[in-house]
């Protein structure tokens, strides 16, 4: 029984630690809190301030090379004269463990410097007919400041109310808050770095490096501790689409591809 219980909980932290990000952050072994495109909807929903163009995009990321971690995700954009409207959602998992994510956000810019944004999400989790089904709600909040025009400061907080899964064992899901900055070392290198803490792991560190190779082509690499995994990966832009390949590696577990496309409108 305990050995199930511990089973349950590894689950439904995961869930929520494999959560798409696009793969221009995954491929940047997901140091993405201060990055500014459609997929700060699962990000750092301050970034989304940002966004000056409807986008579209959707993702697909195979964790671990195993189907039961399979990963798809869609993410909307829309903004107006008074902020930036957000939608998005997730599916992740098989018939024995399923998890659903539908999201709504606002953003919005404070000054020319600062922007904040706040998101709800309804997560549904299903693990086999015994154990049942559970509906949460959470509440993500970010903001990102421009601090020069090539320095960049994003955080991001995700289930500030630490939705409760269980009552009688006053399970939680699962919290963390992410503080990151990305550096323009030039025209072509951007440099981020990040740092993160979930409420059940130590804190965890992340680097990355975007270099742009021409015009519309882009190399991105990471590095990331608790567990250590490197990534790498490609992005092309063509006209309105950006198109994204990368991979994840962990040392024990293997590989994680994924990609991701996004469609912008004038």
């Amino acid at each position: 029984m305990i050995k199930e219980i511990l089973l349950i909980k590894f689950l439904f932290t995961l869930s929520i630690c494999l959560c798409q990000q696009g793969s221009r952050s995954n491929s940047m072994s997901n140091c993405s809190v201060a990055l500014i495109d459609c997929w700060a909807f699962n990000n750092n929903p301050g970034a989304l301030g940002l966004i000056d163009k409807k986008i579209i995009g959707i993702s697909h990321e195979n964790r671990f090379l195993l189907k039961e971690f399979q990963s798809q995700a869609v993410v909307c954009c829309l903004p107006s004269k008074n902020g930036v409207f957000s939608f998005g959602s997730q599916f992740h998992g098989i018939d024995v463990y399923k998890t659903l994510k539908i999201g709504v956000g606002y953003s919005l810019k404070f000054t020319d410097k600062l922007y904040a944004g706040i998101e709800m999400n309804y997560t549904r989790i299903k693990f086999t007919s015994f154990y049942g089904s559970k509906n949460l709600l959470t509440a993500e909040a970010g903001i990102y400041c421009i601090i020069t025009n090539k320095w960049k400061v994003g955080c991001s907080i995700f289930n500030i109310g630490r939705s409760r899964i269980s009552i009688i064992e006053n399970e939680r899901f699962s919290s963390f808050i992410k503080i990151g900055s990305v550096f323009e070392l030039s025209k072509k290198v951007m440099f981020a770095i990040e740092v993160d803490k979930n409420v059940f792991y130590k804190i965890q560190f992340k680097g990355a490096i975007e270099y742009k190779i021409s015009k519309d082509f882009f190399f991105r690499s990471g590095i990331s501790n608790q567990p250590l995994e490197y990534s790498f990966g490609f992005g092309y832009k063509l006209k309105c689409f950006q198109m994204d390949l990368g991979s994840s590696y962990h040392q024990i577990i293997g590989w994680s591809p994924n990609f991701s496309i996004s469609c912008s409108i004038e």
